[in-house]
């Protein structure tokens, strides 16, 4: 009957309407947008430093053994370590013996394959061990070694390496959530890439409070520069698309502010004078008096610098408390050197040292990436802070140019002090959290037009592929010289393997490079929300 098949089957156009708009996507709240961003940033950031972690035998890097000394003492209860009296620097702690290899320190000099190390004995009873990490504050230690309670051997280890890995992850993620609504600020991940180095990478995955310290500070930089920006009430409408524009921004960058402060000024002994400095510093390059006055009338402000305050107070009392004004004093070098000859010897070997190790040192610097990828990578360090300084105020180029020969001049004259005490002492990774000002500041003042949208896609692809190049290639050198050594000079065995082997390392370090491009790909991708109202009013308005 074509009358009834047709009353059956013909809709008003009312009904399908409604049903092509049922049809359509749902729109994504932005709460559930940044969560998705902040999630996705975790898991990269963690995975990147878990890769280094996961490689590194035994006190492969950077004074390990003394970190891990220092927290496996904290969380069995023995929060101030007796002193030395044997002319060493540092303390003893009280640990398991099954926690220290027979030959733990015989990767420092580069020499010998991580076979050198020994096979620790099972032993659990106490013994004290030194470590010149014996005056440091027990904050970064009581979070991070609680597995080494459970496990005082090389399980334990790597658990708190992971650990370690996962806090200094969050505090990534939160600086890329900030900045990833941002349309004029498409230059700050970046600067956010260019801190997180392939040497970042590896004091992230080990038991160290430089990679905290790290962590921290570009999280400090993120939230103070995006605070004081000039641009702040634009920045704060494209906010909204995270759920957090208006004036949730301002108390957001508040709060973040002082999640930042507060773990960098207890973590370290130089913690406090850090996040002074980085404050300070970030004031004179951006700060106006009106807009100081106007932040320090909120209470959400005055409540982090309270927090802040309180976080300094207490890393003070620590350091008073433990002695660690002596750090250095029980052993004096015996040759004294003259200050003319320590100004020559940094100048002409340290400086150089310096910066190599804000990017590709590994190890004792045993294994560093070649000198074209630090060249390739200084370019992309130059071009940045070209372009910030060339569209920047006089104070911001001031500051942004002033804050590398600060870090260079400051690291001269800690060694001219440190030299006749303990000999030279200063690290690249040291500066690290002040040099990485210059990025982020620099990121800042690009104009937010100076690229186009296929531009900016070209230039972060390259700079990808580069980064992702530095990163596989070190932790391929790295490995090797763990398995190797000095071919030529080492006495023991070849044939350490890392603990998901060889080529379960490089191709999770692969996996974690293209996840990390994924995210980027999704960062310069990404279609605000904005745009597509303003390309709509544009629309109707034609």
């Amino acid at each position: 009957m074509p009358g009834g098949l047709d009353s059956e089957t013909t809709e008003s156009p009312e009904t399908s309407d409604n049903r092509r708009a049922d049809a359509r996507p749902k729109e994504v709240s932005p709460k559930t947008r940044a969560r998705r961003v902040w999630w996705a940033a975790l898991v990269v950031f963690f995975l990147l430093p878990a890769a280094w972690a996961l490689i590194t035998p035994y006190d492969g890097a950077y004074d390990e053994h003394d970190h891990v000394i220092r927290a496996a003492g904290i969380v069995r209860g023995e929060i101030f370590a007796p002193p030395t009296n044997d002319g060493q620097n540092g303390r003893y702690q009280s640990v398991p013996a099954s926690l220290v290899p027979p030959n733990f320190d015989c990767l420092r000099t580069g020499i010998e394959p991580a076979t050198c190390l020994g096979t620790p004995t099972k032993s659990r009873e106490r013994n004290e061990v030194h470590t010149r990490a014996g005056h440091y504050n027990p904050f970064y230690y009581a979070i991070v070694g609680w597995p080494l309670l459970p496990f005082p051997d090389m399980t334990g280890v790597y658990l708190a390496r992971l650990l370690s890995s996962l806090l200094c992850a969050v505090l990534y993620a939160s600086a890329l959530v900030t900045i990833w609504p941002l349309r004029r600020r498409r230059m700050l991940m970046v600067a956010l890439l260019l801190v997180f180095a392939p040497t970042t990478m590896v004091l992230t995955g080990l038991v160290n409070p430089n990679g905290l310290e790290i962590a921290t500070s570009a999280l400090l930089w993120v939230t103070l520069t995006c605070l004081l920006s000039r641009n702040r009430e634009e920045d704060a409408e494209d906010a909204k698309a995270f759920g957090f524009g208006g004036e949730k921004w301002t108390k957001r960058l508040v709060w973040l502010t002082a999640l930042a402060g507060v773990p960098l000024a207890l973590n370290r002994p130089i913690g406090v004078v850090l996040a002074v400095a980085i404050v300070i510093l970030s004031f004179l390059a951006m700060g106006r008096r009106h807009h100081i006055k106007e932040l320090l009338r909120r209470k959400d402000v005055r409540y982090a610098v309270l927090a802040i305050g309180i976080a300094a107070a207490l890393a003070f009392a620590w350091s008073f408390a433990a002695q660690v004004g002596t750090l250095g004093t029980e052993a004096t070098p015996e040759v004294r050197t003259p200050v003319s000859e320590i100004v020559r010897t940094v100048i002409n070997n340290k400086f150089d040292y310096w910066i190599r190790q804000t990017i590709g040192v590994f190890g004792y610097a045993t294994a560093q990436l070649p000198v074209w990828f630090i060249v390739t990578w200084g370019l992309v360090i130059g071009m940045l802070v070209l372009t910030g300084i060339m569209n920047s105020s006089r104070r911001m180029m001031a500051v942004i140019l002033g804050i590398p020969a600060a870090c260079l001049v400051g690291g001269l004259a800690v060694d001219v002090i440190m030299v006749p005490v303990i000999g030279y002492f200063m690290q690249g990774r040291y500066f690290m959290p002040l040099w990485m000002g210059m990025f982020f500041l620099a990121a800042q003042a690009v104009p937010p037009g100076m690229l186009t949208p296929t531009g900016l896609r070209r230039l972060y692809g390259v700079w990808l592929f580069f980064w992702g190049l530095a990163v596989s290639y070190g932790l391929y050198l790295t490995v090797k010289r763990y398995e190797y050594g000095n071919e030529a000079l080492a006495t023991y065995p070849r044939g350490w393997r890392p603990v998901i082997t060889e080529i379960g390392g490089f191709g999770f370090v692969i996996f974690c490079v293209l996840l990390m491009a994924a995210l980027s790909a999704w960062y310069v991708l990404w279609k605000h929300p904005a745009d597509d109202a303003e390309l709509s009013a544009e629309v109707e308005q034609t």
